[in-house]
Order: structure tokens, then sequence, then C-alpha cells
């Protein structure tokens, strides 16, 4: 079981202070890779990836039932991690995941819903560093440029090799 006791003392503000920017139709990627790290600290993708599941809701049999505590934890905590992931959204995409009810469905719903647009982004990086030409920047701005589309494409899992980086850089 994951070890996710301190997530509910987490406040959201605390969490806009750790991840900065607004999920948008254009920033997927990057907002993930902020929120990976958090996830991680947290321990907490066992909810997400929906590998950490629900315990039963009542304990006992017939009119001896009672709430399950383990039940009322797993609740607290999911809800903390829709608000946490919610307050990590902007304004202009809230409605593409509005009817989730636990934070494996928002998760899945925002995996799905942006990654074609991850797909399309990628080709779009790989394609725009094809075509960087030095022209009349100096150098140190030609090779800033690169660099920032490099580091792009890392983070959406698309690394570009050395060799590659070297081919782009001499043939512009």
């Amino acid at each position: 079981m994951s070890n996710t006791s301190d997530i509910t003392a987490i406040h959201i503000h605390q969490l806009a202070n750790l991840i900065h920017l607004k999920l948008r139709d254009d920033n997927f990627i990057t907002w993930k890779s902020l929120l990976m790290p958090v996830i991680r600290k947290f321990q907490i993708l066992s909810f997400l990836d929906g590998s950490h599941v629900y315990p039963s809701q009542f304990t006992g049999r017939g009119t001896n039932q009672l709430e399950n505590p383990l039940y009322v934890a797993w609740c607290d905590k999911d809800q903390t991690i829709i608000l946490w992931i919610q307050s990590t959204v902007a304004e202009a995409v809230i409605p593409y995941f509005a009817g989730a009810t636990s934070s494996h469905e928002l998760w899945r719903n925002i995996e799905s819903r942006f990654a074609r647009t991850s797909t399309t982004h990628t080709i779009q990086l790989r394609t725009h560093l094809q075509g960087i030409k030095q022209g009349s920047k100096s150098v140190s701005v030609y090779l800033d440029e690169i660099k920032k589309i490099s580091n792009e494409l890392a983070a959406t899992g698309s690394k570009i090799s050395y060799d590659e980086l070297f081919v782009v850089i001499l043939g512009g």
C-alpha cells in the first residue's frame, strides 16, 4: 500500500508554489513533467494509475455494518488528489474533465485528452528543429534556440541524440 498519509496535510496553495504552471491545451508535456515529481514524492501514482483500488465501503454483516475507516481514508486521499490536480488546471480546460469522480478517472481523462496533442507537438518540435537556420543570429542565440527545442523534446520523452544535434547545428 502507498504511504500517502501526508497528502491531506498539504494545502492547495502550497502545491501551487510547486506547480506554478497551469495545464492548458498547449503545455501538457511541460505541466506533466512538473507534476510527476510531486506525484512520486507523495507516492500517489497508484491512485492515478488505478492500482490502489478502494476498499469495501462497509465492514460487518447484516445490521452490524459499519463504515470502513480504510474506505473513508481512501476517499479522503483520493479527493485530495483530485483537488490538487484541479488546482493546476487552467479554467479553459477544466470542462474536459468535469465529470471525473476519482483521481484515476481524472488522470485517465487528462492523459487521453492530451496524448494526441503531445504527439502532434513532438512532431512540430522535430520539424522546427530540422528547419532552424543561424541566419543573422549570433552563434549563442542560435545554439540557445536549438537547446530549448532539444529540452522540450526531452520533456516529451523524445530525446535527441548528440549525433542528430550535431547534424542540426552544422546544417543550420
